[in-house]
């Protein structure tokens, strides 16, 4: 009977914690990181 309780509490708190990070808004930040760059034109 302990194992049943204690297998269904486990569970229970895996299950939030996957819900909580799953929905969590995910913040990208996208910035151009390429170095600048002239471009000669050939002589």
């Amino acid at each position: 009977m302990v194992g049943i309780i204690v297998s269904v509490v486990v569970h229970g708190l895996v299950g939030l914690y996957l819900y909580k990070n799953k929905f969590k808004l995910q913040e990208y930040n996208y910035q151009d990181d390429a170095v600048d760059v002239e471009l000669i034109e050939p002589a």
